[in-house]
């Protein structure tokens, strides 16, 4: 008899293979990225991280996790040490802890017991660690995987799953006292829940991951509680997480993908890839931080959970609002628009714009990112640089003129019937034509133009057959080879003429001028001064007006002869729309020539949350004021990894209980 006979005959061979499962190495664990991105492995907290249990989201320098108690921990990844923020064992199961950790703009940690109950729980992380935690039943079906929270409401949301049958979207309310169905669908691929994330304001990302196959999110209205489109992304592997990343574009984790893509729209592009399934992410710091965790596979370093941190040295910060201010880059559209011309206006959830590639005006829609062509406009006047000035009408009209010098005819374009094609109007006014606006109070069309000595404000007849000129003065700034800047009505009748320095060698300052629309009364000079130029205007839902400087790269808010900086912007603050509830602003690039225009928006923080953190996945912060952290463990299968996880511990105890046994 040999040794190995005798050792199995003793029994010593299975004890041998048990204990070597239960004591054997944590499994490597590493992050690639894909330049200009960086990467690095964190050291292991302690306690180390619930089996199977990979949500995580940043605060303050910290990771939230769950720790093998149950209970949950701050780990700091400087100095490799976690806290403790609350004792929620009394929670944990042999096989659960809780999870779906969500930071919102208010500091409040939002989580769930793993499917254990259909009741909420969070807890204030300003408040002294460790500290209690509140729950309420939401009542929900299926079982509760993610949470996010909608920037520009403020309102807390998640997502639950039946294992097979439908998914469905709840609301909080403020109170924490009752959750309302949004949303109720019946899986579109079978899979289970994956994250959600607010694209828009009313449009949500909703993700779908199928144990085995791929993740898909889902293009969802939150409102109505309708698609938008199905399947509107799908990531191999699977789909785990989500978080709002530099410049507040969206980045996920694909869990068995092993894979960190960056989202714009429909493109997805490849920061990095992780060793092990990449289960968590979030984003604080201008970084952002993921779990891997160890797939099942009968070895015994299944479900082991680690950290790798993941930075971008050169991330542009597009914007830098104020602090009760968030804002997003948007994006460039396809087709891009024409370089050195930043007019853009909003209509029906679009952005519209010029492309010159085919000499076009397209509408650029925000929920899908899919553009449309409007019209093609014959343009009249010599050395045209494509349409500008756009303008939309209370009548439902898209109002633009042609841009070039001299510039004297303005088009219009009824928006509910594009198909008719664009009217052109020959105004044969003074000079060129730089910019329009629409009376908000009487819906009467204004433009304003401007030659060597002298600026002109036109009114544009309700037929659209001719112009009125209603005011002629001389340059105010003359000296400087001033030219037009935008116009905007102040109220019904007073109206802020914008007029800039040095218009053909480099925009100095910008200015506006008080006028009476109607009667041609020239009111105050130098009403309103900004440095570096005076690019756009707009007003809001209460007309409030907003403008933005050119190349003094700031936007600001105007109360009466005051301004309010805003936002900062990293190039040309160019034109400015509003969509209802947001500022949309085009930034010209001028830092290498190339006059590319790309697209933001800008909002204030709802008022329930304007006191919140402006710190990482606290609300703000780093990468041009950060949102929130809607971070989610597993892919929505991540239920069906933790009944594997079970499975294999208890395959284990079987083992050793036949072993003794014998």
């Amino acid at each position: 008899m040999n040794l190995n006979q005798r050792l199995e005959k003793s029994g010593f061979t299975a004890l041998w293979l048990v204990l070597t499962m239960l004591i054997a190495l944590p499994a490597a664990a590493a992050v690639t990225p894909v330049a200009p991105y960086q990467g690095a492995t964190l050291g292991d907290p302690s306690p180390a991280v619930f089996t199977y249990q990979a949500s995580i989201a940043h605060y303050n320098n910290r990771l939230i996790y769950a720790g093998t108690d149950g209970k949950i921990y701050a780990f700091d990844p400087d100095s490799t040490t976690a806290t403790l923020v609350s004792d929620t064992s009394s929670l944990k199961t042999a096989y659960s802890a809780v999870t779906g950790f969500m930071v919102s703009s208010d500091d409040d940690l939002y989580f769930h017991d793993n499917g254990n109950s259909s009741k909420i729980y969070r807890l204030k992380l300003t408040d002294s660690w460790p500290t209690a935690f509140e729950s309420f039943d939401a009542q929900s079906s299926g079982y509760i995987y993610a949470f996010t929270q909608n920037p520009w409401t403020g309102a807390v949301w998640f997502a639950s799953a039946e294992f097979a049958g439908n998914m469905y979207l709840y609301e909080i309310d403020a109170a924490f006292t009752t959750a309302t169905l949004r949303a109720s669908f019946a899986q579109p691929n079978g899979g289970g829940s994956g994250p959600i994330i607010f694209k828009n304001k009313n449009t949500v990302l909703y993700g779908e991951s199928v144990f085995g196959g791929n993740g898909f999110f889902h293009l969802l209205n939150s409102v109505t509680g309708n698609f938008i489109e199905q399947n509107y992304l799908t990531f191999s592997g699977g789909l785990a997480a989500a978080t709002y990343g530099y410049n507040n574009t969206i980045s996920v984790a694909t869990g068995a993908g092993k894979n960190i893509i960056a989202i714009q729209d429909d493109d997805k592009t490849s920061v990095a890839t992780t060793d092990q399934e990449a289960n968590g992410l979030s984003f604080g710091d201008d970084t952002f931080y993921l779990s891997e965790m160890v797939p099942f596979s009968g070895d015994p370093n299944d479900g082991t959970v680690s950290f790798d941190k993941l930075w971008n040295p050169d991330a542009v910060m597009w914007n830098d609002p104020a602090d009760d201010w968030l804002a997003r880059l948007i994006g460039t559209p396809d087709p891009t628009v024409q370089t050195w011309n930043s007019s853009i206006a909003y209509y029906d959830n679009q952005i519209i714009y010029y492309d010159s590639g085919d000499a076009a005006v397209y509408g650029y829609d925000l929920d899908t990112g899919d553009t449309r062509q409007l019209c093609q406009p014959t343009l009249q006047s010599p050395n045209a640089f494509g349409a500008a000035g756009f303008a939309v009408g209370i009548d439902d009209y898209l109002y633009f003129h042609d841009n070039g010098f001299p510039t004297q005819f303005v088009f219009r374009l009824d928006l509910l019937k594009p198909q008719k094609g664009c009217e052109s109007l020959d105004t044969r006014a003074a000079g060129s034509i730089f910019s329009l606006t629409v009376n908000p109070w009487t819906g009467a069309l204004f433009f304003a133009s401007s030659d060597p000595t002298h600026m002109y404000l036109y009114e544009v007849s309700a037929d659209f057959t001719g112009v009125t000129e209603n005011l002629a003065f001389e340059k105010k700034h003359s000296n400087r080879n001033s030219g037009n800047g935008p116009i905007i009505f102040k109220d019904a009748d007073t109206l802020l003429y914008g007029e800039v320095e040095g218009f053909f060698d480099g925009f100095d300052r910008g200015y506006f001028h008080l006028v009476n629309a109607g009667t041609g009364k020239f009111i105050a000079q130098d009403y309103l001064a900004f440095d570096g130029g005076l690019a756009g205007a707009a007003h809001d839902a209460d007309n409030r007006i907003y403008v933005t400087t050119g190349g003094g790269n700031e936007v600001y808010k105007i109360r009466g002869n005051s301004k309010t900086l805003i936002d900062i912007t990293a190039e040309q603050a160019g034109s400015i729309a509003f969509d209802g509830y947001s500022l949309l602003i085009s930034q010209l690039k001028m830092s290498d020539f190339s006059g590319t225009v790309n697209f933001h928006q800008l909002w204030a923080l709802p008022s329930s949350t304007s006191s919140g953190s402006k710190g990482g996945s606290g609300g703000g912060g780093g990468g041009g004021g950060c949102f929130i952290d809607s971070a989610a463990s597993a892919p929505g299968a991540g239920s069906w990894k933790t009944a594997a996880g079970s499975l294999m511990t208890l395959l284990i105890l079987i083992g050793i209980f036949r072993f003794r046994k014998n």
